[in-house]
Parts: C-alpha cells; structure tokens; sequence
C-alpha cells in the first residue's frame, strides 16, 4: 500500500516536471531541432545535445520517464480492483498521455504545425492534472479515511471549483494559442488580449474562492487546498505581472516572438498546472472525501 502512494507521487512529480521540459521546448523554440521521430537521428537518444537538441532530447527522455513511471503504476492498480475511483483517474490519464505523446511525434513530423502546438500544450496540462488527480485517488483510496457526514457547503463548494476549473481552461487555451498564432499579428493580439482579460477575471475569483474556504470550508483538508491554491494564485500573478511589464515589445521581435524569459515562462506553465490541481482536488472533496473523477 505505501509501495502504492510512493509510486503515484513519484508519477505525479514526473508528469509536472515534464511539463517544465516541455515548456521549455516552447521557450527556446527547439521543438524541430531533432528532425526524425520516435528515435533521435536514428538512434534512441542522440549521442551528442549541442544548443537547442538538449531541450528537445530532456523533454524525451523525461516523457519516457514518466511512461514508464506511470505505466508500472498502471499494471500495480491492476491488482488492487478495489481502487476504484483511482483505476478510473488512471484510464482518463493514460489516454491523454498517450494522446500527447502521438502528438509530440505529429508536431515534428508535420513540421510544427501552429494550431497542433497549441492544442499540445492544453492536453500537456490536462494530462498533469489527470495523472496528479491519480495519485491524489490513490491515497485518499489507501488511506483509513472516514466518510464524512453530508455537509450541504459541499455541493456549492463543488460547484464553484468545477466553475474556476472551467473558466482556467479557457485562459489555458488562450494563452496556448496566442504563444502559436496560427494567423499572425491579429489572432496574436485578440488571444493575448483575451487571455490577459479572463486572466484578471479569473484570478480575482480564485482568491475569492481560496478566501471561503479558509473561512468556511467545511474540513482541515479543504482548508490546506484553499491555502495551496492561495499561495499559487500568488505566485502566478507575479509570475504573469513580471513577464508582461518586463518583456519588450513583440513585434519587435521574430515573429512569433518567443518569451523574453524561459524559466518564467515555464512557471507560468507550471503554476497554472498547479491551479488546475487544487481544483480538481476542491471539486472531489466538495462532493465526498472519497470521490470519484467526473463520468
């Protein structure tokens, strides 16, 4: 059961730091830099990783990482089919990870198509979040918790954190698309103007939310998602502020204009993860301690 918990949290952990690498992928714009796909100038790895072919082969090899991290905690969920709720966290998250992989392999071998780099980057946080909604299953399932008596804050708190989940999808789409305009100047301007919008927006409701739950929220646990998505919300706002008041003007720069910051830029990535994290966990626990993802 420990053996368990360990291995989901080593998946979980794997998962967010291949979405740095991937990130930085997008920063340093190295997604074409090794031009065969699945193997790496005909071989598994590339023997040498001069310039921008380390972020390619990093982001590689931290995928196959977390494949084969994830898939031996598939085949130990196998053997527990009590695990419910988790063995179902897992199915959602194998297909997304297996369909972001195929689509890794389709951005290099289309020549990095705009529109499938952005679609890449949404399903890169989904499957994160999947894989992190996994493990936080998997111990709440091998945990001795208590099912907790109907509170009837659960509904609305269930609500408004499926609401914010909604709403930081959309600001997630957003800013993929405006980071891989796939129409130039104009598309650029109108997402990035949206994404900044829905941005703001979003984050005056997620402190909101955090705010109610340290306030009200009917259990310590749900309490400590509240201060993590507090802190976070944080972080991201000086993380988004730093990168729009210090970056020089985009059409200054080779079109698209890559991120003046790439560590940055792959916080911000991170940290919407993260975000998107905390909701998922707020949603479950506002519906039972015990609860399953959604059908």
């Amino acid at each position: 059961m420990k053996a368990l918990r360990v291995l989901s949290l080593l998946s979980a952990g794997s998962a967010f730091y291949l979405l740095v690498a991937g990130a930085h992928v997008n920063a340093y714009q190295a997604a074409l830099s090794v031009p065969d796909w699945p193997l790496s100038y005909g071989r598994i790895l590339a023997s040498e990783w001069p310039g921008n072919v380390f972020y390619e082969q990093h982001h590689r090899a931290t995928a196959a990482t977390t494949m084969v991290l994830f898939l031996v905690l598939v085949i130990a969920l196998r053997r527990r089919p009590e695990l419910s709720a988790t063995r179902r966290w897992a199915r959602y998250a194998g297909g997304a990870l297996t369909l972001q992989v195929l689509m890794g392999g389709l951005i290099v071998l289309t020549l990095n198509p705009p529109w499938l780099s952005a679609v890449h980057t949404v399903v890169a946080i989904a499957t994160v979040v999947l894989i992190a909604g996994t493990a936080l299953t998997a111990w709440r399932e091998t945990g001795a918790v208590a099912r907790a008596p109907a509170d009837p804050n659960h509904l609305r708190i269930r609500k408004r954190a499926e609401l914010s989940l909604a709403f930081l999808l959309l600001q997630i789409a957003l800013g993929a698309v405006s980071r891989h305009p796939p129409a130039g100047e104009l598309l650029f301007i109108t997402t990035l103007m949206g994404h900044l919008l829905v941005g703001v927006l979003l984050l005056i409701w997620l402190t909101l939310l955090a705010l109610s739950l340290l306030r009200s929220a009917p259990g310590k646990r749900l309490r400590t998602w509240g201060w993590l998505l507090l802190t976070a919300v944080v972080l991201q706002l000086i993380v988004g502020g730093w990168v729009f008041v210090f970056s020089p003007e985009p059409f200054d720069q080779p079109w698209p204009p890559p991120p003046s910051f790439p560590n940055t830029h792959a916080a911000h990535i991170v940290l919407a993860a993260f975000i998107a994290t905390c909701l998922v966990a707020i949603a479950n626990r506002g519906h039972h301690p015990l609860a399953s993802p959604p059908e």
